[in-house]
């Protein structure tokens, strides 16, 4: 079926006829805000983690870049997971909260552009079995230099400019491969919300907004920098 917001229209309206078979029963455990960001942000870090490729398993270690819904998202399930998690940020105290979800270790890449010495540190020189990679071209090239031998990568989308020239050879050195990843199916958002009830997850809200200020809500999206998902909650008046 065409996806909401891509091939088809999204959901930011009063009223609007869905098929059952596109709708999972959520129940008491969430709100219907923390509800909102599993669709697209929760089923695309559940596929990364857990549906492509061999799924996060207790003791591997996996890399989340930024502080977007998406990797705050994947810190919480892959530490639910057994995984050992690694944040990385530009700002300390995004990299605080960070560590109140859950990572184990913090990185600061602000000033440090080769941030992967880091990250081959915090694993005793192995490097991360999987990267919730987030930024494409701009980050992408450290992120490979940060794989241990036969990890992957889960490319979710660009930040930056998607033309940009990239180097294989760290991934066939390596033994390591980038599975792209677009957001989830039902059955992906159905196992996820079982993980989320099960292990008590509450998705993080960074900012809400009314229906009437919608603008503003894109607005914050488009500058970024946020901490969780961005909301918009109401029904217009």
């Amino acid at each position: 079926l065409p996806i909401f917001g891509a091939e088809n229209d999204g959901v930011l309206m009063q009223q609007r006829n869905i098929v059952a078979e596109r709708l999972i029963p959520i129940g008491s455990e969430l709100t219907d805000a923390q509800a909102a960001c599993l669709p697209c942000a929760g089923a695309t870090a559940w596929n990364a983690l857990f549906e492509t490729g061999k799924p996060v398993c207790p003791g591997q270690s996996v890399l989340t870049i930024g502080t977007g819904a998406v990797s705050l998202l994947s810190i919480q399930l892959a530490k639910a997971a057994g995984a050992r998690v690694i944040a990385l940020s530009s700002s300390a105290e995004k990299l605080e909260r960070a560590n109140e979800l859950g990572a184990d270790a913090l990185i600061n890449y602000c000033g440090q552009p080769k941030w992967s010495s880091a990250v081959r540190e915090a694993t005793n020189g192995q490097g991360v079995d999987v990267i919730v990679e987030v930024g494409g071209p701009g980050t992408l090239e450290q992120s490979m230099a940060s794989l241990a031998s036969g990890g992957r990568i889960a490319l979710v989308g660009f930040l930056s400019d998607p033309t940009g020239a990239i180097n294989p050879l760290p991934l066939i050195a390596g033994g390591a491969k980038i599975e792209g990843i677009a957001t989830g199916s039902r059955r992906h958002a159905e196992r996820l919300l079982t993980a989320i009830v099960a292990n008590q997850i509450k998705p993080v809200i960074g900012e809400s907004f009314s229906f009437d200020e919608t603008r503003k809500a894109y607005e914050m999206l488009l500058a970024g920098g946020t901490f969780g998902k961005i909301i918009i909650e109401g029904d217009g008046g």
